[in-house]
């Protein structure tokens, strides 16, 4: 028997076993993994289980919005790490696809995700609570960073007017400095345009409209993605949308793990809403036993990812 039979076989018997545990538990059914089943579901949710084909743009960015994000590194010891990531799961690609999606059709744009990262602007909705709440908590560090902002007024609104009235620009065409310096442990010292356009990015105003070498160049986000995007506010089901498509990406997760895979603290109320998300059926509790007995912790998976028709996702 063939391993993609195997695999159809074993996941028919755990969409069984899901609903014998939901008929006894129906708040909180446990769905019972092997470890070589979480594995594999760990795999698909990251797009390494299809075979390598023949790749255009919709299989590119079908696959950017499976995994969320594409972490975006300066340093490319062999290429850069957005590159590899696309050519371990879709084989030989062409690189100008990616250029393409980026800074001509802008079906992807540049974000602070987990890290520096090339996102889906289909998915800007749901970044855009995060850009709202962005330095609005009560750490130390939060505090600082208002103190800051509030005594270089100055230096944002000459920012925002030299992009208006210019256009594109790099860090470096900006200029200018702060009033009052923010304490830095050395990656952003004397670097005060830097800053305070990083805090304009992550809060939506500014947009990364292409590259010169390894720089960014900048422009307002209204001007670079529309008006209607740059206003544009998240659903109230904001939580659920990131909950299921960081759990869709990972396979199988705990809390922890999705909490940290896309935008990592940003969720709110994350076990309600995944005990929400629970209670109608989407996302399955989940228990994975291990060579030395059950892992730690209480794994969720996604409906989806364990009916019968997804064992070779």
């Amino acid at each position: 028997m063939g391993s993609d039979a195997q695999a159809r076989i074993r996941s028919q018997e755990l969409w069984e076993n899901r609903s014998v545990l939901a008929q006894s538990s129906p708040l909180h059914p446990r769905l019972h993994l092997d470890l070589a089943r979480a594995r594999r579901l760990a795999i698909a949710g990251q797009g390494l289980l299809v075979p390598p084909r023949p790749v255009d743009g919709r299989a590119l960015i079908g696959l950017v919005e499976q995994i969320g994000y594409l972490q975006r590194d300066p340093l490319a010891a062999v290429a850069p790490s957005h590159l590899i990531v696309l050519w371990s799961r879709l084989g030989r690609f062409d690189v100008s696809l990616v250029n393409q999606a980026l800074w001509q059709d802008r079906i992807l744009f540049e974000y602070w995700a987990h890290a520096a990262s090339i996102v889906p602007t289909s998915h800007l909705g749901a970044h855009r609570w995060a850009m709202r709440d962005y330095g609005r908590s009560d750490r130390v560090s939060d505090r600082r960073l208002r103190d800051w902002l509030s005594a270089n007024r100055a230096l944002r609104r000459r920012i925002l007017s030299e992009l208006d009235q210019r256009g594109p620009l790099s860090a470096r065409a900006l200029g200018g400095e702060a009033r009052i310096k923010l304490a830095s442990t050395g990656w952003s010292q004397e670097r005060d345009v830097e800053r305070m356009l990083f805090d304009l990015w992550v809060r939506g105003k500014v947009a990364v409209s292409g590259r010169d070498g390894r720089g960014r160049i900048w422009d307002l986000t209204s001007r670079w993605l529309g008006t209607d995007a740059a206003t544009r506010a998240g659903s109230g089901r904001t939580t659920e949308e990131m909950t299921v498509r960081s759990l869709r990406a990972l396979g199988v997760g705990t809390e922890i793990q999705i909490r940290q895979y896309m935008g990592a603290g940003r969720y709110r109320r994350l076990a309600e809403v995944l005990d929400r998300l629970v209670r109608r059926g989407e996302v399955v509790p989940a228990t994975i036993d291990g060579p030395a007995g059950t892992l730690p912790g209480l794994w969720y998976v996604h409906q989806d990812d364990v009916r019968p028709d997804a064992a070779t996702r």
